[in-house]
């Protein structure tokens, strides 16, 4: 291996009793490649059970799937699980413009379902600026030593934090326009909560954003994972929560706050919803987050 293209440097890691549901690191590195015969490919990586983030720092990189091309300049990176069959990395080229980049590898059966799951919900590339504190806690794991011994949280938490840091970078707005169905769904919330505690239905709030219900449903789901009647029903039924611990309002009073025809019908949205009649949750229950 030449000068010119080599490992920069290379941490391994090794996992002291590491717990099963929890990612495990197993190494950061850095290296710069010139030449486009560096290729490699899932189809010929079957034994290789784990995932891979490899983030630009000079030149550029390519990434194909089964969606096509992708390329990853200077302040990208590309996520994956390394033995799918359908995905390649590799040099670009021209043979005279080195691609220079860090790569961080890590596995376990719940890191390797939240890559795919970043993947399937964004794309495989990201931005994410060389500040971002997730990717300099990774570029200081950087040791002399030829194998660094971590705690199952450490390493756990610096993948963690870094599949964090890729799901919120697609929360900012893109420079042409913003992320539309992000800003969508930040103002049905918003329309959500000001209507309480009656709510609206889902045609009201799609007429008041200008779209239709089945736009309004799709992107809403796609973005939060619920749809937007159940998001609706939650935060009803999170007030009526606060109003039969906080007051000594009767139930009857409080399906009537929400605008609930009947009380059976009022106790039949609250179990649907908290798993337990208005009666048991005054005596047990925890209001809700949502």
């Amino acid at each position: 291996m030449g000068i010119d293209e080599m490992h920069i440097w290379l941490s391994k890691f090794e996992t002291a009793r590491p717990l099963r549901s929890m990612p495990r690191l197993l190494c950061v590195a850095q290296e710069r490649r010139f030449y486009p015969e560096y290729r490699c490919a899932g189809r010929f990586r079957r034994s290789d059970d784990h995932c891979l983030f490899k983030y630009t720092l000079s030149g550029e990189g390519a990434f194909r799937d089964a969606a096509g091309e992708r390329r990853a300049p200077v302040g990208h990176g590309f996520l994956c699980v390394v033995n799918d069959p359908a995905t390649e990395y590799y040099h670009p080229g021209p043979a005279d413009v080195p691609w220079e980049f860090v790569y961080v590898c890590f596995d376990g059966a719940g890191a390797i379902a939240m890559t795919r799951e970043l993947v399937e919900r964004h794309g495989p590339v990201f931005k994410l600026e060389q500040e971002n504190p997730a990717l300099l806690r990774l570029l200081n794991c950087r040791q002399d030593e030829a194998v660094v011994e971590l705690g199952p949280g450490k390493g756990a938490g610096l993948v963690f934090e870094l599949l964090a840091a890729l799901d919120a970078s697609k929360d900012v707005p893109d420079e042409v326009g913003g992320n539309a169905a992000l800003e969508l769904v930040r103002k049905a919330r918003r329309l959500m909560a000001g209507s309480m505690p009656r709510g609206m239905s889902i045609g009201e709030l799609a007429d008041a954003l200008a779209v239709s219900r089945e736009h309004l449903s799709r992107v809403f789901a796609k973005q939060t994972g619920v749809a937007p009647h159940v998001h609706m029903l939650r935060l009803r039924m999170a007030h009526a929560c606060r109003l039969l611990k906080e007051s000594g309002m009767a139930v009857k009073e409080v399906g009537d706050v929400l605008g609930v025809e009947t009380p059976q019908h009022f106790t039949r949205l609250f179990k649907k919803a908290m798993k337990m009649t208005p009666t048991q949750f005054r005596r047990h229950g925890v209001v809700p987050m949502f």
